[in-house]
């Protein structure tokens, strides 16, 4: 059986909530999609609004799920990929989060790019190894090692982004890539010994730094 990693999900909430106020952090064991479960929840919140009731909620989440929310999933069984391509991940050999917030912009073509850039410099400061392509898929040394898919859901009068990424880490994950032809590629190729805990750690302050930036910087 898998052994659950340790996220240090507190000390992470501790350095996300002053970027992101009212963010909270959740770790699955086991969910299909992390994009579907967020998207699912602001359209269950979104649709009780309307209808002036209370609603069931999965996971018994908190009253409000238009709150923003970083769900990490250890194994991620039914996660899509660019084109609704099939992004499986392997417990412990891969990280797979999406997170959902609220946003006010007027373009969002360039979230996937500002998205994928956030994760490549803070992964890869100096930029010699780790590129973007199309651009919602991370590249090491010209072989696919991760992509992201994001989702625009109405809440009110605004609209929720839920962003998924999804990372090969280690060597293990290969065999959940397999169908792919874009060549295999793990972050520690780059960061020897690094782990899925530590790989979110490293990436989403300057992830949430970026998308605090996106509304007024495009």
């Amino acid at each position: 059986m898998q052994e659950h990693q340790n996220w240090g999900a507190e000390a992470l909430w501790q350095d996300l909530e002053p970027l992101l106020p009212g963010l909270s952090i959740e770790v699955l064991a086991r969910v299909e999609s992390t994009n579907a479960t967020l998207v699912d929840r602001v359209r269950r919140d979104e649709s009780t609004a309307t209808a002036g009731r209370a609603g069931d909620r999965p996971y018994g989440r908190r009253q409000h799920d238009l709150h923003p929310c970083l769900l990490i999933a250890e194994h991620q069984t039914h996660g899509r990929g660019r084109q609704g391509r099939a992004w499986h991940s392997t417990a412990g050999a891969s990280l797979t989060f999406s997170l959902s917030l609220p946003l006010e912009v007027s373009d969002w073509s360039g979230l996937s790019l500002v998205v994928g850039a956030a994760i490549a410099e803070a992964l890869d400061p100096d930029g010699r190894r780790l590129g973007l392509k199309w651009p919602n898929d991370l590249w090491l040394d010209e072989r696919k090692l991760g992509g992201i898919l994001i989702e625009t859901v109405p809440a009110g009068s605004s609209r929720m982004a839920v962003i998924g990424v999804g990372l090969n880490v280690s060597d293990r994950a290969k065999v959940a890539e397999s169908q792919l032809n874009t060549g295999f590629a793990c972050l520690q190729e780059l960061i020897p010994d690094i782990t899925p805990p530590q790989a979110l750690a490293r990436l989403a302050p300057a992830l949430l730094q970026a998308l605090a930036a996106f509304p007024q910087g495009g």
